[in-house]
This record gives C-alpha cells, sequence and structure tokens, in this order.
C-alpha cells in the first residue's frame, strides 16, 4: 500500500541496533517520506519515499558525489540532521585569504551542502567571522550551491560573506545563470537563517567627481579609489542633496584611461561609436564640473542570490547585501519571502554611493512571492516584478503554436499553464492552457499545443503572456527604498497588493507599473496600492528619457504605444503625499476602473514633460481609462492643479471641488469624449462679459457644474465692479457646447431683483441674459456693483 507522503521533522531518527534489520513495506514499520533510520549495527542510514519505500546509504561507503569521495557524513551529523562547513575542508576566516585559501574554502562549502543535501538533512551551519568565498567551482563560479534542496536552511552567527565574483571584463547575464549564490530546484522552504551580510570584494561601481568636460571629446574624473576594472558601461550624476539626478552617457567597455602621475584620476572618452551621450549639459545645471558622478563598471551579470524553480526561499531580515554585480535577488518560478536590506555599504572607509548595479529584487514569474524590508543604492530598479512574453514565431496548426526562445528558459509555460495570446495592439485572442510543451534549443523556439483552437492569423506580431506566474505578489507595509538610478517598485502586476510604502530619491518613477520593457509584459490587473510617501521623486532633467509621474501605471504595446481602453484591470490607489518631484504626480492609462484617494503633493513638475498631447504641467492625468473613481481626491499644495481626463467613459466620486482653479481661463478638468460624469459640483473657468463694450474686471466669478451622461447642470456667481463701457446683455460662459437649445434663469440679487432670463442654440458655448420681460428681447440687466446667480440645465453634443 503507497504511504501517504507527508512532512517529517523529527530531531531523531528512528534506530535499531539489530544487524540486518530494516524499515517495513507496510504496517507501522513503513517510513514516511523523508523520514530517516539509522542502524548502527550495519551503518546503513535509509530514507522513507512518498510510496512507502526507502532508499539506503551506507554511512561508511557511500559517497554524495565524485568530487566529495574524500568526505562521508558521520553518525552525529545524521542525529542532529546538520552540518558543520568546517567539517568539510579548511574554511580560512579573513578578508586576506590566498587565492588557493578562498578555493579550498568554496570547495568546503560546496561540499557541506551536497552531503545536506543528499542525506536529507535540515541545516548547514557557518562559521562566524569574514569569508571569502568564489572561484569555478560550480554554477558558473558561483560560490554557494543548492541543488534539489529540501527545507534545508544555511544557517550563519554574524558571518560576512566576500565573494570574489567576476574580476574580469566579461559581461556575463541572466541566462548563464551566473548567480554567486544560487538555489536551484529546491523543495519545502530553504534559505538562510541567523546574521548575514554580504559584500563583494571587487565593487562593480565606483564613484567620484567631474574635474573636466571636453564635449564631445572625454570627461576627466577623480575616482575615490582605484578600480580592478579597466572599462565601464555607465556614467550617472548621483547628487541626491541638490536634487540633481540624471544619466550622462551609457556605452558597454567604455575603457578607463588612467592620467599619469595622479592615482585615480581617469579620462573617460565620450567619443566613441556606440555612445549614446544623453547630456553633457543637463537643465539647470550650468557644468558637469564638480558634479558627483557613479561609474557602473557592469550594470547586468553576476547577480547575488538566484532562485530557480523552488517553491520558498526565505531570506530574513538579518540578511544585508552591500556590494554585487548584477541584482540583488533573481527569481524565475520561486516564491522569495525577502526582508533583506539591501544598501551600499563602505569600500576603503568611504561610503558608497551605490551597492548593486542592477534591481533589488528582479523577479519573473514568482507567484505568491512577498518583498519586505529596505532597498536602496541600486543601479536600476528597486524592485521589479515581471510577468513573462514571448513573440509567437508560427501558428503551426489549429492548436499548434512556436515562439521564440527568449530566456530564461524556466519562464516558459509549462504543461496545462494558463497563458493568453494577444497581438500587437494587445487584444487578447485566446485565453488558453499551454499542453505538451517541447523545447527546441536548437532552433531558439519553443513549440507546444494550446486546449483551445487557435484563430487564423492574418496579421503579425503576435505575442504570447504566461499570466499565471507573477500573481499574487506582495509588497509589505513599511518597505523602503530609494537612492535608485530608475524607479522605486516597477511591475506588471497582476493581483498585486503593495502595502504602505516609502520612496525617496529616485531617478525616474517611485510606482509604475504596466511598462514594457524587453520579457516584462506590459499589463496590470486587480492590484491594490497603499499610501505612498514619496520625497525627491523623477529627478531626472533628461528630456530623452524624463520621469513620467510620481505614480504611473502606464502599461504599453510592445510597440511602444498605449493599450486599448480597459485593456488593463481595475487599479486602486489609497493616497499618496509627494513632496519634490520634478515630474506630474499621477498618471494612469488604460485602467477598466481606477479608485484614487486623497493625493496631496507639494513643489512638483519642477521638471515638466507633456505626455500624450496633454499639457507638461498637470497634477495628474487619466488617459483611455473605461472608468475613474475618486474618493477624497485633494491635489492640495499642487500649482497648478489640473487634471485632465481623456478618452474616459464614465466619471465619479468626490474631491474634484477641491482642485485648485487654474488662471489664464484654462479648464480644470478636460472633458473631451467623456460620456458619463457622475460627482459633486466641481469648479469650471467661467467667464461673464456685456453684450457689448467691455465691463471692469469683475471681482468675483464663480462656475460649477456636473455632469451626468450628456446632461450638464451649471451655475455661475459673479459680482460686478464697474461697468465700463459695457452695455446691453449679461453673457456666462458654460461648461460645454450646447446639443440642439437650451435655456437657463437667474437674479440679480443686490441693486435691481432683476428676474433673468437667456437661451442658446445648437453648438452654443454662452448664455445671453436678458431681464425676465414679457417681451421679444427684454431689457438690460447690468447694474454697477451688481450680483448675479444664473444657471441651468441641458443636454450637450
Amino acid at each position: 500500500m503507497a504511504n501517504v507522503s507527508v512532512k517529517v521533522d523529527r530531531v531523531k531518527e528512528r534506530r535499531s541496533r539489530t544487524p540486518g534489520y530494516r524499515p517495513g513495506m507496510n504496517g507501522s514499520r513503513v517510513l514516511d517520506d523523508g523520514e530517516p533510520f539509522v542502524n548502527y549495527a550495519d551503518m546503513v542510514r535509509c530514507i522513507g519515499t512518498d510510496d512507502g519505500t526507502f532508499v539506503e546509504y551506507s554511512l561508511t561507503a557511500d559517497k554524495v558525489t565524485p568530487e566529495l569521495a574524500d568526505r562521508t557524513i558521520t553518525v552525529k551529523e545524521v542525529l542532529s540532521r546538520q552540518v558543520d562547513v568546517r567539517n568539510y575542508g579548511t574554511v580560512t576566516i579573513g578578508k586576506n585569504a590566498t587565492d588557493a585559501q578562498i578555493v579550498e574554502s568554496t570547495r568546503a562549502v560546496q561540499r557541506a551542502i551536497a552531503v545536506a543535501v543528499f542525506f536529507k538533512l535540515q541545516k548547514v551551519i557557518f562559521p562566524a567571522g569574514d569569508l571569502v568565498l568564489g572561484g569555478t567551482l560550480g554554477g558558473n563560479g558561483a560560490a554557494l550551491v543548492m541543488t534539489q534542496g529540501k527545507d534545508l536552511i544555511l544557517q550563519f552567527n554574524s558571518t560576512t560573506i566576500w565573494l570574489t565574483g567576476s574580476t574580469s571584463n566579461d559581461q556575463g547575464g541572466l541566462v548563464d545563470y551566473c548567480g554567486l549564490i544560487w538555489f536551484d530546484r529546491c523543495k519545502g522552504r530553504c534559505g538562510f537563517e541567523g546574521e548575514l551580510t554580504i559584500e563583494q570584494l571587487n565593487p562593480p561601481v565606483n564613484q567620484g567627481g567631474i574635474v573636466a568636460v571636453v564635449p564631445g571629446q572625454y570627461l576627466e574624473v577623480q575616482l575615490d579609489w582605484v578600480p580592478t576594472w579597466t572599462s565601464l558601461n555607465v556614467v550617472s550624476l548621483w547628487n541626491l542633496l541638490e536634487g540633481v539626478q540624471g544619466l550622462v552617457f551609457v556605452r558597454e567597455n567604455t575603457p578607463l584611461q588612467p592620467v599619469a602621475g595622479t592615482p585615480g584620476r581617469y579620462r573617460i572618452p565620450t567619443n566613441l561609436a556606440g555612445t549614446a551621450v544623453l547630456n553633457e549639459a543637463f537643465s539647470g545645471i550650468p557644468s558637469l564640473v564638480g558634479q558627483r558622478i557613479t561609474i557602473q563598471h557592469r550594470q547586468y551579470g553576476r547577480d547575488c542570490i538566484i532562485a530557480r524553480d523552488c517553491e520558498t526561499i526565505v531570506i530574513p531580515s538579518t540578511v544585508t547585501l552591500h556590494s554585487c554585480l548584477g541584482s540583488g535577488i533573481y527569481g524565475v518560478r520561486a516564491r522569495i519571502l525577502s526582508d533583506m536590506t539591501i544598501e551600499a555599504g563602505f569600500h576603503n572607509g568611504i561610503k558608497r554611493q551605490m551597492g548593486i548595479s542592477s534591481d533589488g529584487p528582479h523577479l519573473i514569474n514568482c507567484a505568491g512571492s512577498v518583498i519586505g524590508g529596505q532597498v536602496f543604492d541600486t543601479g536600476d530598479d528597486a524592485v521589479n516584478l515581471a510577468g513573462y512574453i514571448a513573440p509567437v514565431i508560427s501558428r503551426d496548426g489549429p492548436n499548434q503554436l512556436t515562439v521564440q526562445y527568449l530566456a530564461p528558459f524556466e519562464a516558459l509555460p509549462r504543461h496545462g499553464e494558463l497563458i493568453e495570446i494577444v497581438n500587437a495592439n494587445y487584444s487578447r485572442i485566446v485565453f488558453t492552457q499551454a499542453l505538451n510543451p517541447v523545447a527546441n534549443p536548437g532552433a531558439g523556439t519553443y513549440t507546444f499545443t494550446t486546449q483551445a483552437p487557435l484563430p487564423a492569423f492574418t496579421a503579425t506580431p503576435w505575442y504570447l503572456l504566461v499570466r499565471e506566474g507573477s500573481i499574487g505578489c506582495q509588497i509589505k507595509s513599511g518597505f523602503r527604498c530609494g537612492r535608485t538610478r530608475a524607479a522605486g517598485i516597477r511591475s506588471s502586476m497582476t493581483q498585486v497588493n503593495i502595502g504602505d510604502i516609502c520612496v525617496s530619491n529616485t531617478l525616474y518613477e517611485a510606482v509604475v507599473g504596466g511598462s514594457f520593457f524587453g520579457l516584462e509584459y506590459a499589463v496590470y490587473e486587480d492590484v491594490v496600492l497603499g499610501e505612498v510617501d514619496g520625497f525627491n521623486i523623477g529627478m531626472s532633467r533628461d528630456p530623452v528619457r524624463p520621469a513620467i509621474a510620481a505614480i504611473c501605471f502606464d502599461p504599453l504595446k510592445p510597440d511602444g504605444n498605449h493599450v486599448g481602453k480597459g485593456a488593463a484591470g481595475n487599479l486602486t490607489i489609497k493616497g499618496a503625499h509627494i513632496r519634490n518631484a520634478n515630474c506630474r504626480a499621477l498618471y494612469v492609462s488604460g485602467s477598466l476602473k481606477a479608485t484614487v484617494g486623497k493625493i496631496v503633493a507639494e513643489n512638483i513638475n519642477r521638471f515638466p514633460v507633456a505626455r500624450d498631447g496633454l499639457p507638461a504641467g498637470d497634477f495628474a492625468q487619466f488617459v483611455n481609462c473605461e472608468e475613474v473613481e475618486t474618493r477624497d481626491f485633494s491635489p492640495f499644495g499642487s500649482a497648478p492643479g489640473f487634471v485632465n481626463l481623456q478618452a474616459l467613459t464614465r466619471l465619479s466620486g468626490r474631491g474634484w471641488r477641491n482642485l485648485v482653479t487654474p488662471s489664464g481661463g484654462a479648464t480644470v478638468i478636460d472633458v473631451v469624449a467623456i460620456d458619463e460624469f457622475l460627482s459633486g459640483w466641481s469648479p469650471y473657468a467661467a467667464t461673464v462679459r456685456a453684450g457689448a463694450g467691455t465691463l471692469v474686471a469683475p471681482a468675483l466669478v464663480l462656475g460649477f457644474w456636473r455632469r451626468v451622461g450628456k446632461t450638464i447642470q451649471w451655475r455661475v456667481r459673479a459680482n460686478l465692479a464697474g461697468l465700463g463701457t459695457g452695455t446691453g446683455e449679461f453673457v456666462a460662459s458654460i461648461p460645454a457646447p450646447v446639443r440642439g437649445y437650451a435655456e437657463a434663469t437667474g437674479k440679480e440679487f443686490a441693486q435691481t431683483g432683476y428676474g433673468l432670463h437667456a437661451v442658446a442654440l445648437e453648438g452654443g458655448v454662452e448664455m445671453a441674459f436678458t431681464t425676465a420681460a414679457n417681451t421679444i428681447n427684454g431689457g438690460s440687466p447690468l447694474a454697477a456693483n451688481g450680483q448675479y446667480i444664473v444657471g441651468g440645465t441641458y443636454e450637450s453634443l
């Protein structure tokens, strides 16, 4: 009878001293899955499996792998279910370990982990102190490799691991899985425990000041320390105290040219072929000379922690990462539970401006992941939660597709997984299951069948989306991030919940959802964003890549254009307090329904950029959304307070009355193509005039309106001063052109007490009021110091 698979977690094992005794295959003698048994008489250890049988190991003969043939496990380790790395080779403590000592320490660590995996133990113990690891053992230079571990924890005790990483100019790449700490196909709950600090011995970043600029030729810089690298990829301004931040240029393998006679002085050529010189004179900066810079020798490469195809990887708050070449965590189909701190440390006694050269956590199809802690000093985004997209090469039959093979392989759809096929406009073609996937590595393609038949493809390109992989991720309340050379949080989000967070000092947006970059598909769906506290957001002064908004949900198609109306899902933004931003406060496009709470902004739009034909200086913009609902939407402190609504179907909620009325006669709300407007009364920039001649500037003009479908309700209050040369009618502007005809009434209640009446015909945008006399034209209602209230209801065009 097959045994039911259960998790067994016992300090002691079943044991026997009877020679030849083994567990039974049925009844109470059967081992549960993972349950250990040891017979000391025979020195044999058995591990139960999930079908009622067991696997038998000799504690004196069996070895884990050929490279571990000189070491086996002890009975003490079997009983305690843990191993100490110092029992598996010479482990040298201290940063000054020789190359030979580093290799031997790394070999001991690899042996211990492999033994623990092989014998299904629970912990690998590391010593306190500085431990330098690296070399070429396994995983393309990875220092710690756990392959197919199960419920195995790496236990640290005030340990600092110094990773040698790559010291060459070879960039490596994500496809190579060249992580320095590598979890591969692990089951159960694996990861870290105890106090651990991670450093890279040869930092992939440098910093210093610009001492001279020869435009079109080179920058001359004085670096804070002499680099071990001989080239660089990216030069960035990094003067956060003055709110100055931005890219100077990007080019792979740009040489660092030492200046003879001055240690740490280098010239960086800017005239090489392929150099993208973005700006040599940033707006508002008279000269780059004297500006602090950060140099990224490489932006992408050997990520610190890679988790590939794992059930759960735990990284507690006792883990701190100071430096690595690449992302802090690179996860592919792994549930990551991280409270790690990522923040630049010191190098030669100098505080580094940047710690890691790419993202903090970068997670692809890592459903159910939870990110907490804090992430600072990154060369790219603080957090990136990505889905997966692949171009469709061909439709090979009614139920068969071939797609382009894009790394990482593990992110591709699996048997029975829900996928979505969309066209270049991001219109859904079919939502189905992927069946019988087959990789074609030689051809660089991947073929599978689909449960539902596929329509004939009449145009290209088409794309395949893996929609399940990023579902249910969470960023904890209290998460803090900042000092990033990109965005705070970037995500193609599906059912993602982001708590109350603090984001500061970003080159681009604080939170951006849905932007299309490489393999990261563009849509967002069912996202809840808590209260965002943002400071110094979008500090780029580069017009080539400006920040769009402090909070930006902007799903794009692969061609870079917006998705269709409502193509993205529901979005809830509970609120935000944005201070000091070079961009607008909020930008939302493509949402099925966007629900927005109180947004307070101070000192924004310091470097505004127009987008989608909308003004650059708006407080907030909603583009191509099906519905926008506001809850105490209050852009206090912003100047100006414009909100633009473009191609919107329905507007509802409270708070529009709090918008700051702009000067110059512009409208607060652009109501082009809004079919239904359900809100409280909102201000509009009403004007009044005389039928002929010119009035003295009125002392007060207030206009309010509301819209339900095409029905407009409006009212205007005006206090006149002198009449000047004005005669005839009292004329007031209305919020939108009239359809058919309309009439309105009112009263002058301070001087004459006249009742007023007006009519307007098709297309009219003003109402001309006369006294309500029983005559065709009526009389003039104008009176010096008159006070008027007029209004009505009509159908708009």
